[in-house]
């Protein structure tokens, strides 16, 4: 029966939330949930940013870092981190794959298509890993 878990009614208002934010035709990743959970990450590492940024600036870093908050639902919804750090993956993807095999390769997938496969199938990844997650962690204890 829905609703006699701890938490389970919580999940149906979130959910209900998101998938009414879907219907309405705006972005998922713009939805108060995902924002709220950008929100709690941006609060707990506050500090680690501002003293990074602080480095950074008296040129302490050998790098200039930059710092996403990647959120995805189990719904395969995501805020535009997440969707910058896929396409970063992506990119490395095709690189890695130019620098392992130049030569030309014997299927008729061009960049773009191996590209767009790639984003998919770490899409499909994350979403199954999320879901996993999810059952393992709301399993009841008896």
């Amino acid at each position: 029966m829905a609703g006699s878990r701890p938490g389970s009614r919580h999940r149906l208002y979130v959910r209900d939330r998101c998938l009414a934010h879907v219907h309405r035709g705006l972005d998922p990743g713009d939805s108060k949930v995902v924002q709220r959970v950008e929100l709690a990450k941006r609060t707990r590492y506050g500090g680690l940013i501002d003293v990074v940024e602080r480095l950074a600036d008296e040129r302490k870093l050998s790098s200039s870092p930059e710092f996403l908050f990647p959120v995805f639902s189990s719904y395969g919804h995501c805020n535009k981190d997440a969707k910058a750090l896929m396409a970063w993956a992506a990119d490395r993807f095709l690189e890695v794959e130019m620098d392992l095999a130049p030569r030309p390769r014997e299927d008729v997938l061009d960049r773009a298509a191996r590209k767009g496969r790639f984003g998919a199938a770490l899409r499909r990844t994350l979403c199954a890993a999320i879901h996993r997650a999810n059952a393992l962690l709301f399993v009841p204890f008896r």
